[in-house]
């Protein structure tokens, strides 16, 4: 979801996925998106930027807390994410017989890099939320029984 207005504020609640906030003050544009496996697999990042009209120099992303490269997919989802346009060796690493792990934080980072945001304007949180359950709801760790985060963002 995005807006170029002021005084609106954009919502998600998410537990392991990835929350991605984009904004740019001097455009007045926010926008957030919910990037699971399946939101990474489908370029949500990208669907963001069909809606910027500006520079992307302009635009500034946080990657915020999700699960960390412990979040494991099975043969099928790796070869989904080889068909990607950036390089699966820099967020999916092999740990046995149909058993990766992805590091979806990574993955996002790469496809706004390659869809032309300038990578000094991506900024990574490095909390993991399975590392953290002090801090944040784990869906996987808590096999489903947990609550969830807010994510939000909103402008004046």
């Amino acid at each position: 979801m995005y807006t170029y207005d002021s005084n609106v504020l954009l919502t998600m609640c998410y537990a392991d996925c990835v929350p991605v906030y984009f904004y740019s003050t001097k455009h007045h544009f926010i926008a957030l998106a919910h990037a699971g496996w399946r939101g990474t697999y489908t370029e949500i990042v990208k669907e963001v930027l069909k809606h910027v009209n500006f520079d992307l120099k302009d635009l500034h992303v946080v990657i915020g807390p999700s699960t960390s490269s412990s979040y494991e997919i099975n043969d099928d989802i790796k070869n989904k994410f080889e068909t990607l346009p950036i390089d699966s060796a820099n967020y999916i690493e092999t740990r046995g017989r149909d058993r990766h792990g992805i590091d979806l934080k990574k993955a996002n980072a790469a496809l706004l890099i390659y869809y032309g945001v300038p990578k000094e304007n991506i900024y990574t949180t490095a909390y993991a939320t399975s590392e953290h359950l002090e801090l944040f709801f784990s869906y996987r760790l808590e096999k489903g029984q947990t609550g969830r985060m807010l994510a939000f963002i909103g402008q004046q």
